[in-house]
């Protein structure tokens, strides 16, 4: 059995557990549990550890436990372009980028985000782990959503902001609202859902909200980001990484840098997963 529907609890076993054991036991919190199986002395150690570092003691691997538990990544070189490791993602390791979301999510998404990866030919570390990171930055619930109306697209009506907007390729009434964003990677402007609708085999102009179904929305994705991955290797090959650079080359902004950065530095250490 995999992770419960809730996450690590007592029940819980695999792949995921044995990391979060193996990072308790070097904080010095180890458990008596056999390893990749989550116990009462695993969840006590996670206790041990959340009081520790100043978190609530309630024995769950949310989001704060996991971001301290990998607060110092503890690798640091990425691997080659060449080299894929997409075979090795699965629902159980995404997970401790997705910590609150439900393993229900995560087990319909992820495949259908590493389908959409391959048929864009992203298989590296890097651009897999700024797929995820990008998601995790954009739809936090790990689901296709539309843009929310915010005061960064909006003044009186709703994404009024975007009306006219060039270099979003809005040239009609009604554009901005009508190619919000949307999807995992939050298409946006008239542009990108007239370039990528063919790419992905479906016409966006014709129905945008196909951009949230989630099998168009993971093409998307992978498309989105077979062309930015020329700059977002640029950036994550420096020393230290760019993030801010990557973030940039698919958002143009750094809207949800700091999501997008532990993301990746979490994913950096699990994917793919650590050998004993």
């Amino acid at each position: 059995m995999p992770l419960l529907e809730t996450g690590m609890g007592v029940g819980a076993t695999g792949i995921a557990v044995s990391i979060v054991q193996a990072r308790l036991a070097a904080a010095g919190n180890p458990s008596t549990d056999p390893d990749g199986t989550c116990g009462t002395a695993t969840i006590q150690a996670v206790k041990a550890f959340q009081a520790a570092h100043g978190l609530t003691p309630d024995g769950a691997c949310g989001p704060m436990t996991i971001g301290k538990l990998f607060a110092q990544r503890q690798t640091q070189t990425l691997l080659p372009a060449t080299q894929s490791i997409l075979s090795q993602v699965q629902p159980d390791l995404v997970w401790f980028l997705f910590s609150s979301v439900k393993e229900s999510v995560l087990a319909a998404n992820v495949p259908l985000v590493c389908q959409g990866l391959a048929d864009a030919g992203i298989t590296d570390q890097a651009m897999v782990l700024m797929a995820f990171a990008t998601i995790r930055a954009e739809t936090s619930g790990f689901v296709p959503i539309s843009e929310m109306v915010g005061p960064s697209n909006t003044i009186t009506t709703p994404f009024d902001k975007y009306e006219g907007r060039a270099n979003l390729g809005n040239t009609q009434p009604g554009d901005g609202a009508r190619f919000k964003g949307r999807g995992f990677v939050q298409l946006t402007g008239r542009y990108n859902y007239t370039k990528y609708g063919p790419r992905v085999g479906v016409d966006l102009l014709a129905n945008p909200d196909q951009a949230n179904d989630p099998v168009i929305a993971a093409r998307i994705l992978g498309a989105f980001l077979s062309d930015a991955a020329p700059a977002v290797r640029a950036a994550m090959a420096k020393t230290p990484p760019d993030f801010a650079a990557a973030r940039k080359a698919v958002n143009g902004g750094v809207w949800g840098l700091d999501q997008f950065s532990t993301a990746f530095n979490i994913g950096w250490d699990v994917l793919p997963p650590p050998t004993a």
